[in-house]
This record gives C-alpha cells, structure tokens and sequence, in this order.
C-alpha cells in the first residue's frame, strides 16, 4: 500500500466504494483508529523484527527500514477514505502520487 500510495494516483470515490464493498462483503466493521498506525504497535520488539524479516524478502529497496517511517504516509493515505466509508458518507477527492488527498478534481 505505501508503495502504491508513492507512485500512483486514486480517484477517492472509486477507492472507497472498493473499501466500503471488501468490508461489506467480509461483514467486518471498518476500524477507524487502527492500532497498526500507532508508535505502541511500530515500536514493539515483535513488530520490529518481523518487518525487518519482511523487508529482507522485499525486492523494492526504496521501502523504509523502520515501519514507522511508513505509517505516517499509510495513516494519511486511508484515514480519511476509511472514515468516510465508516460514516456511510461519499469521498470524493484525487490522491496524486506520494499524496496528500486534495479535493480539486
């Protein structure tokens, strides 16, 4: 997801209407505040040492060696698009690449 974000422009609509469907379709509650975006979880020892294994099996080399150098980017990114579809409302806004989302059209 970071490195789509990075390289790729999405229409806000499209995105979350793709969201608000995989949610409905799994019956899953869409988590607005999730704990994978905050330091408690970026920073734990068992978090650091499987995204260092991860990282290590990754092709990109652009990609952080801290997880938490990526959140932030991740955070911004769904946030706002995962909050919208939790409120049952509309998200219409571009996300150029590498962000942020804008509503200029």
């Amino acid at each position: 997801m970071w490195l789509l974000a990075r390289q790729f422009a999405f229409d806000g609509t499209v995105l979350a209407k793709a969201i608000a469907a995989t949610f409905a379709n799994r019956e899953t509650a869409i988590d607005v505040e999730p704990i994978a975006f905050t330091s408690s979880f970026t920073e734990q020892v068992r978090t650091v040492t499987q995204w260092s294994a991860f990282r290590k099996k990754l092709p990109n080399t652009e990609c952080p060696e801290s997880l938490a150098e990526l959140v932030p980017l991740l955070a911004q990114f769904l946030l706002p698009v995962a909050r919208a579809c939790a409120g049952g409302e509309s998200f219409d806004q571009r996300w150029p690449p590498g962000g942020p989302w804008t509503g200029d059209t």
